[in-house]
Parts: structure tokens; C-alpha cells; sequence
């Protein structure tokens, strides 16, 4: 028996905010609809010891096989709220996580136009403090390919292109691997986004990283 696929449907809006109705996701990433993402990454560690826990993208997944993104991210679905977006935690990394434990970094405008695609969204940015071992996450493999602990500060310098390769941990089917990683390896249609990230996570809790 054939299963008809349901079109994901996420609110639009024009260059002001204001919403403007609603429209499948693959039409708005053709047309250039301005709507909202839900991103999270998590955080290890305190002040000089900080790291970035970020997921490398399934190889089954449509966008960006393999490739090393943020921790978790997704789309709002029509007439959601932002506190919404905590499911994308539940759904790809096994955690039931309150939207009041995480914190927000701020917003960031991500524009991509090419390959037949024309990507406007905010990305609304939180932190999840989190130092259970990457091994401990139940990740959805169809989803999640694998998680990727990185020193932030490593990270930035990577970014920036201050040096070319860094060391980073890979957990996989419970077993963590060392790995040399390169910019190349990570989503980066917008290299500002990790500039912005890195930046504002080290500023912020460099010295004191707040728990939940």
C-alpha cells in the first residue's frame, strides 16, 4: 500500500517580519520566503575548556550528506512557536529538554542562492550545557550520522582560517574516535554563522558557562 507523503508547511513572512501566510518548505526554499529555523548547540565544559558539540548529517538525509553542522536545527512547522522547537532535541538526540534551560544567543539572517535553491530564514541560536560523553546521545541514525566534540576555540581559529586542520573527537555506535577535520568538512554556505557563533559563545562563557 502506497503512503502519500505530506508536504512539511512553515509560515512566511516579508522583509519586515510580517507574516504573510503559509507555504510547503521545498517551495520556500525555491522562492526565497523569508521564515524561521530553530538551531541549538550543545556545549561542553567551562571557561578555556569549552567545546562545541556538533553532529555530522546523515548520509541519507537531502541536504548536505555528511557534512558537519550544528548541533541540532530545524524548521518551525506552520503556527508553531519558537518553544516549539525543543522537539528537534527530543527527535534527533533522545533528549526531553524544557525550553527555559536553554539559552539564547541571538538571531542570525542565513541567505543562500544557488543551485536552485534561494534560502532567506532567521535562525533563532541556543545553547544546551550539556557534559555527558557524545557516546551517552541516542541519536537517530537516519537523521544524525554521528556527533563531533570540538574545542570552540579550536573551532574559531578553523573558521577563520587562522590554521587548516584541527583535532576533534567522533562518537559513533557508542565508540569515540579521534579525527582531523578541515573547514571543508563543515556546512558552510554562511562561514559568518560560525564566525558568529564561535565569537559569542567564547564572549559569553569563557568564564563562567551558567548550568541548568
Amino acid at each position: 500500500m502506497y503512503q502519500i507523503e505530506v508536504p512539511e508547511v512553515v509560515d512566511i513572512y516579508d522583509d519586515l517580519g510580517k507574516p504573510i501566510g503559509v507555504k510547503p518548505r521545498r517551495q520556500v526554499h525555491r522562492d526565497g520566503d523569508w521564515h524561521f529555523t530553530f538551531h541549538c548547540l550543545v556545549v561542553s565544559g567551562s571557561a578555556d575548556s569549552l567545546s562545541f558539540v556538533l553532529q555530522r548529517r546523515s548520509r541519507y538525509v537531502d541536504e548536505y550528506p555528511g557534512l558537519i553542522d550544528v548541533t541540532v536545527g530545524g524548521h518551525l512547522h506552520a503556527g508553531e512557536r519558537m518553544t516549539d522547537g525543543v522537539r528537534e532535541l527530543r527527535e534527533e538526540l533522545g533528549l526531553d529538554v524544557a525550553f527555559g534551560s536553554l539559552d539564547p544567543l541571538g538571531r542570525y539572517p542565513i541567505i543562500v542562492r544557488g543551485g536552485g535553491v534561494w534560502i532567506r530564514e532567521w535562525s533563532e541560536i541556543f545553547v544546551l550545557h550539556d557534559d555527558r560523553p557524545p557516546t551517552d546521545f541516542a541519536f537517530d541514525p537516519n537523521e544524525v550520522g554521528s556527533l563531533v566534540s570540538i574545542p570552540v576555540s579550536s573551532g574559531r581559529a578553523l573558521w577563520r582560517g587562522e590554521i587548516e586542520v584541527t583535532s576533534a573527537v567522533e562518537s559513533v555506535a557508542g565508540t569515540a574516535v579521534q579525527r582531523i577535520v578541515r573547514a571543508s568538512d563543515f556546512v558552510n554556505d554562511v562561514p559568518g554563522y560560525w564566525h558568529y557563533v564561535s565569537d559569542a559563545v567564547l564572549e559569553r562563557y569563557g568564564r563562567c558557562l551558567p548550568r541548568g
